[in-house]
């Protein structure tokens, strides 16, 4: 096969969109997806006729070219949509054997079926999560109920039964609100209502809830709150699961009895910071880069008995950072761990 042949083969083998372009913007190279995704036929093809078809999008497909000339960068432009489909172009310089800047190439992706995939997904679960969610609830309220004795007395063993009850139920209902969080965020779908909050009642009111399970594992919990009240623009339920999901990692991975949680509050500078410091398992050096990944549990959590997800610290971070925050920590195995998470105080993210 001659060198002809097989350029020839290679245009009509690639599926996606492409144009070469040199300095002075003529075409050295189109591929038959190019010509599918346009309508315009091969020879006529060229820059011009690109982006009259793309005529929505035509700025930013001129700045890009010229940025891929002239300054050397590279440009995506997502979520373009034409005509019940949706695309991503692409535009980088070209390179030559020498690595020398000779033009450009254009690349454009049909990312229709990956949307409707990501719609589809993120439908199913929210209705999943809330199917899940609402009849969850319902149990938590009165297994809490029946611990508080507000129906009649009971006996240790029965207590300890509803405890891990109560605790079982907990943990769905928690996995459900980081999977929605999640796929919220991700996706941009979050419903945010920005609130000036108090620190510490968010704090307060996690503790609560969280106080049912760390009595089962004997577990102490002190909070040095602050004197002063500090206030940061957040959304209250994200606000909380952020900080549920810190704080639930330091009672899972403290030893029964001997454990021991503490919380503290104070301003550094124009930022608050809230520092999440236990004496369990921690985490070792190896495990540390891969602390914030999705569903990534450390090797000495999966050899304990306890429960999670490993989506926890991940869908934190995301929250936290979407606030311009920041979560970080200190930890060496079998020495505890100290997480970090500081706001800038009074500050509002657009």
């Amino acid at each position: 096969m001659t060198l002809e042949e097989k350029t020839k083969s290679n245009r009509e083998n690639i599926t996606s969109g492409v144009l070469i372009f040199d300095e002075e913007q003529n075409v050295l190279m189109s591929s038959f997806g190019m010509s599918n995704i346009t309508g315009i036929r091969q020879e006529k093809i060229n820059i011009k006729s690109l982006i009259k078809f793309f005529k929505d999008y035509s700025e930013e497909l001129k700045m890009g070219i010229k940025d891929a000339i002239f300054n050397n960068k590279n440009t995506s432009i997502k979520d373009v949509m034409l005509n019940n489909f949706v695309f991503e172009i692409c535009i980088s310089p070209l390179v030559d054997k020498d690595k020398n800047f000779s033009g450009g190439v254009v690349i454009i992706h049909d990312t229709t079926c990956l949307k409707e995939a990501e719609k589809i997904k993120r439908e199913f679960v929210s209705v999943a999560s809330h199917q899940i969610r609402t009849p969850l609830t319902g149990v938590k309220l009165f297994t809490d109920m029946l611990l508080r004795e507000d129906v009649g007395t009971i006996n240790e063993a029965q207590k300890t039964y509803l405890e891990n009850v109560y605790h079982g139920v907990k943990t769905i209902v928690n996995l459900t609100d980081n999977l929605m969080n999640l796929f919220k965020l991700e996706y941009k779908d979050a419903n945010i209502n920005l609130k000036l909050l108090s620190v510490n009642s968010s704090i307060q009111n996690v503790l609560k809830e969280l106080e049912p399970f760390a009595k089962t594992k004997e577990i102490q919990i002190i909070f040095n709150s602050s004197k002063k009240d500090y206030l940061v623009f957040f959304d209250r339920l994200l606000m909380q699961q952020a900080f549920f999901n810190i704080v639930l990692n330091a009672i899972q991975y403290s030893p029964a009895i001997s454990g021991k949680v503490e919380i503290s509050l104070e301003k550094k500078k124009d930022e608050c910071v809230i520092t999440v410091k236990d004496n369990g398992i921690g985490i070792a050096k190896k495990d540390q880069k891969r602390i914030f990944d999705k569903f990534f549990r450390a090797e000495n959590a999966l050899k304990t008995e306890t429960e999670g997800s490993g989506l926890g610290l991940y869908v934190s971070k995301m929250i936290i950072e979407k606030f311009g925050g920041r979560l970080w920590f200190e930890s060496r195995a079998g020495g505890g761990a100290i997480f970090y998470v500081s706001f800038p105080l009074g500050y509002k993210k657009n």
